[in-house]
């Protein structure tokens, strides 16, 4: 279960404690059967991030504690982040050539 810190004053922060690879430290959710979950993995110290959908919660992305890579499930958040990464060397080479 997650600890929630009660001090929080207006501009603070929320903060939710948790060290599990299962129990979400925070959730967020439409309906019982539909939502997202934040984990701080306790194997590795990953922050993880699972969407549940009809009551199935799968893995979603995971960036590395130790190294700070992040990991997609699915090909679609790739092919955006290459396109991004395209467009700065297409702008750079213009920026540099064409002055």
């Amino acid at each position: 279960a997650a600890i929630f810190n009660t001090s929080v004053t207006a501009g603070g922060t929320i903060q939710a404690h948790a060290n599990s690879d299962t129990q979400p430290g925070f959730r967020m959710q439409s309906n019982d059967t539909h939502g997202w979950e934040f984990l701080h993995r306790g194997t590795e110290g990953d922050f993880a991030l699972n969407r549940e959908t009809g009551g199935t919660t799968t893995e979603v992305l995971r960036i590395s504690r130790s190294t700070g890579d992040a990991t997609f499930a699915g090909t679609l958040q790739l092919v955006v982040l290459q396109e991004w990464i395209l467009q700065i060397v297409v702008f750079k080479w213009e920026v540099l050539v064409l002055g």
